[in-house]
């Protein structure tokens, strides 16, 4: 899978009826999950799914982190503004699919690219797939362009491709305006810290990812700024 080389996102929430989808589809009543661990004594062993209020809007909010060999990387998900896409990665990372995945792309002043399963097998490709086992439609919204640092967007490979794999932004990118789905952003100086390891990665010419950078494992939290 491939990406092509305004303003600030809107903060966006969760309500309600995405909340209790996106649990439905990972099996959790509790909105928690416990999981085996498997690779790493580090690893999370409870992923923790829900929203919050927030008290200035009354509305809801997700974030997860990306638990990575080069620290945490914290991403808000824009649940309500691309719902299914906001789905499919949410199972995902509640399924465990993403622990281990490698970063095997990274273009310096560009973006870096994960999502792809740790251990492919002929069930499970390389390339990666969506929690239906096929590509899905893009979700492009005009309000959400690819603008700044930290915007997180999923890979294809053309139009309705969607599967798995994503990529986070190093700057702003506005050629892929109306190609990718936007489904989120990095947030929090930390995240931004490991964002900056990530991209002094050694890389060859074809720019695949030359020494080891991975996700260890997955948080799912209900306020982007719990920790």
């Amino acid at each position: 899978m491939c990406v092509w080389w305004k303003t600030r996102p809107e903060t966006h929430y969760c309500k309600t009826t995405t909340e209790h989808r996106i649990a439905n589809v990972v099996g959790i009543a509790s909105y928690s999950l416990i999981t085996d661990d498997i690779s790493s004594s580090t690893k999370p062993s409870s992923i923790k799914v829900g929203c919050v209020s927030s008290p200035s809007s009354h509305a809801r909010i997700m974030s997860i982190t990306l638990h990575t060999t080069h620290g945490d990387l914290k991403i808000e998900v824009f649940c309500e503004s691309v719902p299914k896409t906001a789905e499919n990665f949410l199972a995902l990372c509640a399924s465990s699919y993403y622990d281990g995945s490698p970063f095997h792309r990274m273009i310096p002043g560009f973006m870096i690219q994960a999502g792809g399963p740790g251990h492919p097998t002929p069930n499970n490709p390389k390339g990666g797939k969506s929690i239906w086992g096929q590509p899905f439609a893009d979700e492009i919204r005009p309000a959400l362009k690819h603008t700044q640092r930290g915007i997180v967007s999923m890979a294809n490979k053309g139009p309705g491709t969607n599967g798995s794999q994503f990529f986070v932004l190093f700057d702003k990118a506005p050629h892929l305006d109306g190609l990718n789905t936007i489904f989120g952003r990095v947030i929090g100086d930390q995240s931004l810290v490991t964002l900056a390891k990530l991209e002094k990665l050694q890389i060859d010419k074809k720019n695949k990812v030359k020494e080891e950078a991975r996700i260890e494992g997955v948080t799912i939290h209900a306020n982007p700024l719990a920790g």
